[in-house]
């Protein structure tokens, strides 16, 4: 019997096991903290979550766009540039972006990236020919960078470090702006179809303090892999009068070694709906504690509504996603399917609630996010914010079609169900 056919087998079922039984918890605490509920902020607050002064972010929503603002970023850039993605690849679509960061390097701005080594196993969409991660180019032009938590053979036998991915998606400029969202710096975020890239969203505000922040946050996760250490005063805090700043951001870092802290994120949600939900979520892969949660909400009077996508770049995605579509329509919520008239795929993790709060960044509604991955999210309660996503969301609708129950029974089948249970893990 071949050997790596059984390692693979035995690994699949560590894994799903390890899944159902941490799927064993409910809503827990929910309708205890709900009666103790006073606002967003005093529970953000009383559990810690830092907050800071920002302007309103600009949005950008297609990898295209997002592709043209990061490149005017680096150019403006004077002091240093700081990148975390997900996925780092070297493709036509990517090396302009990587070309910039080497020139403004070698003109003396200090440049660092981190890249998830999860980019080493990328495929071409709808193919299992790999895309070339972007480490050997990055060594080539001479630009720092480490790879987070490199996939080894050892990692089998300690399955969370194996998990341990960073899907955090931010960069600071010049200790000042901060951008933070979904999109990789990788070939179908950019650019799948060609010329648009993923339908997905990156908030760009001005904030020294939420810069200096995010810029802590990267100096702790970069100086476990580089033998070269960074440090805070590398990177001095800016005057905090920069533009109308008068919004505020809580930061949500989510560390499965630091707590549960994408939980809090949609629990706070949770508590602090009392009439409408919206969930763009393409990646919703449920569990039976998110299923709960759900079932909380709308059992408070809630109308709950979840964006799924089609297009998917590879058909797993849709396979894991689909399948939730049963359990969120039996327990009441409006299911959208989105479908791009350009095919793209809609990649984009964002929450608003009430026409007030709103989150956006890296954390899908789905279980890895909640435990295993690191992530990062911003949670605004500003009208004048949830108003500008909301209108973005009209857009997807107009796109989107209901799903029926009769309908979302065609992908409750076994190959759906083993493609969910398997990317609870690994999606």
């Amino acid at each position: 019997m071949n050997f790596l056919k059984v390692s693979h087998s035995y690994l699949f079922i560590v894994i799903l096991s390890f899944f159902l039984f941490m799927s064993c918890s409910t809503v827990g605490n929910l309708p205890k903290e709900q009666s103790e509920f006073i606002s967003m902020e005093n529970f953000l607050e009383q559990k810690g979550y830092p907050s800071f002064a920002t302007t309103s972010p600009e949005f950008y929503y297609t990898g295209r766009d997002w592709n043209k603002k990061c490149l005017e970023l680096i150019e403006q850039a004077k002091e240093s540039i700081i990148l975390s993605t997900f996925l780092g690849v070297t493709d036509v679509s990517t090396i302009d972006v990587w070309n910039a960061l080497a020139k403004k390097a070698a003109s003396g701005v200090k440049v660092y990236i981190i890249i998830d080594s999860s980019s080493n196993v990328q495929s071409f969409p709808k193919s299992n020919e790999f895309v070339q991660s972007a480490y050997v180019y990055l060594k080539e032009l001479g630009v720092n960078f480490v790879d987070y938590n490199s996939l080894s053979l050892s990692n089998i036998f300690f399955l969370p470090a194996l998990l341990d991915r960073d899907h955090r998606k931010y960069w600071v400029i010049d200790s000042s702006i901060v951008a933070i969202g979904g999109i990789n710096v990788n070939h179908t975020s950019l650019n799948y179809p060609v010329g648009l890239g993923n339908i997905d969203i990156m908030g760009v505000m001005a904030s020294p303090s939420l810069a200096n922040y995010v810029t802590s946050l990267f100096i702790d996760t970069y100086n476990r892999y580089s033998p070269t250490h960074l440090s805070i005063d590398d990177f001095p805090l800016k005057d905090e009068t920069m533009g109308d700043s008068s919004k505020t951001a809580f930061a949500i870092d989510h560390y499965w070694q630091e707590g549960m802290k994408i939980k809090d994120l949609f629990d706070v949600l949770a508590l602090s709906t009392e009439k409408e939900l919206w969930m763009v979520q393409g990646y919703t892969f449920l569990s039976p504690a998110l299923i709960d949660r759900v079932k909380y909400v709308i059992d408070k009077g809630v109308k709950v509504n979840f964006i799924l996508s089609k297009n998917a770049t590879q058909e797993k995605y849709e396979k894991a996603s689909f399948y939730s579509m049963v359990d969120l329509i039996e327990s009441g919520a409006t299911v959208y399917l989105f479908d791009s008239p350009d095919k793209a795929f809609l990649h984009q993790k964002v929450v608003v609630s009430d026409g007030r709060y709103s989150t956006f960044g890296s954390a899908n509604y789905n279980w890895r996010s909640h435990t295993i991955s690191r992530e990062l999210n911003l949670m605004y309660d500003d009208e004048e914010i949830a108003a500008s996503l909301l209108s973005f969301i009209d857009t997807l609708v107009e796109h989107s079609v209901v799903v029926d129950l009769e309908e979302a029974k065609k992908y409750r089948t076994l190959s759906y169900y083993l493609t969910s249970l398997f990317m609870q893990i690994w999606g």
